[in-house]
């Protein structure tokens, strides 16, 4: 009798601990961090420089976890590897802070592709797409370029010499 019982608690303990481990629901368990900063891009789809800024933009971005982007288009439209939303959607969302609602308003004003940056319901930082980087490093955020992949014909050129 006592076996069983060493048996029985041993096997106990593992359970015991992976229930302790389990979160329970509205207990303030950790889970993924929630973005502290929204990027919104204003952007006329049909426009390929601005397309093209705001795809360079959220691709350096997009990995950074206090980050939530929300590229903003003047009717609805889809870019591909942009999470895309109309403007007049985007008016008409109470839920979105004051600050954001009179920046989205202004918008059609600014002939160009223009960013906000949002911290908490603040407008942290606003310009031009053509200085994003510069935007947003004033909001705090710093999203450096990786990498370069791009290689030279003279590059290639010696890469072909080295193996000949």
């Amino acid at each position: 009798m006592t076996v069983r019982r060493d048996t029985m608690h041993i096997h106990l303990r593992p359970l015991a601990l992976a229930l302790a481990l389990i979160p329970v629901a509205g207990s303030g368990a950790p889970g993924p961090e929630a973005p502290s900063h929204r990027i919104y891009w204003y952007f006329d789809p049909a426009v390929e420089s601005q397309v093209e800024r705001a795809t360079t933009i959220h691709r350096l971005t997009r990995d950074l976890p206090e980050v939530e982007w929300i590229a903003v288009t003047p009717l609805s439209a889809r870019v591909p590897e942009l999470p895309t939303a109309a403007l007049p959607d985007l008016l008409a969302d109470p839920s979105r802070p004051r600050a954001v609602l009179r920046w989205l308003r202004d918008l059609p004003a600014a002939g160009s592709d223009h960013l906000l940056v949002e911290r908490g319901g603040a407008a942290t930082s606003s310009g031009p797409g053509t200085r994003a980087l510069q935007v947003m490093a004033e909001a705090g955020l710093s999203a450096a370029p990786g990498p370069s992949t791009d290689v030279s014909i003279s590059t290639w050129g010696k890469v072909k010499d080295l193996f000949q």
